[in-house]
């Protein structure tokens, strides 16, 4: 492609584009790179994925190709090149045309009502259960209601079943209708830079991101900023996509999550569990699904999977991690 080879010379033979940048590997630091895939928005963005997008404010066109790699030191799978930083509000704002369908309505109440019975349980199940592991490790002796902050929390699913929990419970969004549905509801959640000068002080029992992974630009950025807000010995929940997403879906020729827009990086076990460790997150092990037992098949295969890794052969890795540092990095 005349637009790759063109601007290969200033990446010192990689692919250069104005609207991105190349960086190393966020795990380990390692700069030497395999080729996992490499496509275009013409091939990605299928059926009506192609009036979802508006790509013109990402400074791009159908034909610029996007490279998922693979770390050779640490076996890392994400997006590099990656839009620039400050592209990223523009992906989950003005490029997402076709994301809601406002209509003069609110959006929360438009929501289906299946689709916000889905995610209200799921919700519950992952909090509860995460009430539960935190009332077995919380200190002898602590006081004062328990907490709970959701990094990412959409249209605050989880946040209302904390709040009719009695939990003190706090959210942020980047996205700016999110963001304003949650406040319709009355929820406390605001963008993260305005909640870090507003409350900054404010420490949690218990820190959920739910789908947040994938999505984010500065990994070690956001696990600074989630650290900084646990108390010790909190309970983070955190799940994302694996590399078996990109597998499944090239076999299947059919392009649903692995859209690099959005969905830049891809975590297996021990990838994820490197990561936190530099945070001072360790795994709480022996955690299959934060999600209770609610089918027999569940309760069949419970005595092989608690022994695998989170994620194992499926797309989609869900851990529980415990803050380990002393709430005070």
């Amino acid at each position: 492609m005349a637009l790759e080879s063109a601007s290969n010379k200033a990446a010192g033979g990689r692919f250069a584009h104005p609207s991105f940048v190349w960086i190393d590997c966020p795990v380990c630091e390692g700069r030497d790179f395999s080729q996992v895939l490499r496509f275009s928005p013409r091939e990605f963005l299928q059926g009506k994925r192609r009036e979802y997008y508006n790509l013109e404010p990402l400074g791009i066109d159908y034909d610029v190709p996007f490279h998922i790699q693979r770390c050779k030191g640490c076996g890392f799978v994400f997006v590099n090149p990656r839009f620039r930083r400050d592209l990223y509000e523009v992906v989950y704002n003005e490029a997402k045309v076709g994301k809601y369908d406002l209509d003069g309505t609110d959006v929360f109440s438009s929501d289906s009502a299946l689709a916000t019975l889905r995610h209200g349980s799921g919700s519950a199940r992952v909090l509860l259960s995460l009430v539960t592991m935190a009332l077995r490790h919380k200190a002898d002796g602590a006081e004062g209601r328990m907490s709970v902050f959701d990094y990412g929390c959409g249209f605050g699913h989880t946040l209302r079943v904390a709040k009719s929990l009695g939990m003190e419970a706090w959210g942020v969004d980047l996205d700016q209708v999110r963001i304003q549905s949650c406040i319709d509801q009355g929820l406390n959640v605001m963008e993260p830079e305005s909640f870090t000068r507003d409350h900054g002080d404010l420490r949690f029992d218990i820190v959920v991101s739910q789908d947040v992974l994938g999505h984010v630009d500065d990994l070690n950025g956001y696990l600074d900023y989630i650290a900084r807000l646990c108390k010790p010995g909190a309970l983070l929940h955190l799940n994302g996509l694996t590399p078996r997403t990109i597998t499944v879906e090239r076999r299947r020729g059919r392009w649903a999550k692995a859209v690099p827009f959005e969905h830049i990086n891809y975590f297996t076990a021990a990838t994820l569990d490197r990561l936190a460790a530099k945070h001072n997150f360790q795994r709480v092990k022996g955690i299959v699904d934060v999600r209770p037992v609610g089918r027999w098949l569940d309760l069949a295969v419970w005595p092989v999977k608690r022994y695998l890794p989170p994620g194992f052969r499926r797309s989609l890795l869900s851990a529980v991690y415990r803050y380990e540092g002393d709430g005070a990095d």
